[in-house]
């Protein structure tokens, strides 16, 4: 038992102990391979492709929160942005939702909208940056016995999103992404 623990505090030092490879640059300084510089997007298209959870809080209508509509479901994201400079980005962005229906037989969303981008440190391997763009909610409920659909639309306000790139390569990178919109539900309709 006690060659075992010594075994186990030895390796668990030298996993501790073992540092990523380094480069060193002009000055002698070690860098990782997370520190050498790479050429950042310019004059760029940039495709976005993405999804996952979605959730609505708030209120629908006045006296009807979203709780009490629509629960957490998925989201599928896309975009088409063009990159101004290594730090500044504008795009077309939108997102599709499917929710957890809760007073509907389903519930699905679409939000398209425009978005302005500012990477942060365009010039390395993970590139935290912010986005806040501005767009229009759709949201639909459907009533398969009726047959009725309600749509609920208004403007979404401001959409704050904050990630940071992975660049695989120069030209791909991986981005898990966080973000929060205010919306205004403005009006709805019905099909009858």
């Amino acid at each position: 038992m006690r060659a075992k623990l010594t075994t186990l505090v030895a390796s668990a030092i030298v996993i501790a102990s073992v540092s990523p490879a380094r480069a060193e640059d002009s000055t002698g300084e070690k860098k990782t391979i997370w520190d050498q510089p790479l050429v950042a997007p310019i004059n760029a298209l940039e495709l976005v492709v993405g999804t996952g959870y979605t959730q609505g809080f708030g209120a629908l209508e006045p006296g009807v929160g979203m709780g009490n509509v629509a629960g957490p479901g998925l989201g599928a994201d896309v975009g088409v942005g063009y990159r101004i400079d290594p730090h500044w980005a504008v795009g077309l962005v939108g997102q599709y939702q499917e929710f957890d229906a809760r007073r509907a037989a389903s519930a699905r969303g679409l939000t398209p909208g425009i978005a302005a981008s500012y990477h942060i440190r365009p010039y390395t391997r993970l590139d935290p940056w912010v986005q806040l763009g501005v767009g229009y909610r759709f949201f639909w409920e459907n009533q398969e016995a009726t047959g009725t659909n309600l749509l609920t639309h208004g403007l979404e306000l401001a959409k704050l999103t904050i990630g940071a790139d992975f660049r695989v390569d120069k030209n791909v990178a991986l981005a898990p992404f966080i973000g929060a919109d205010v919306g205004l539900p403005l009006a709805q309709a019905t099909n009858n």
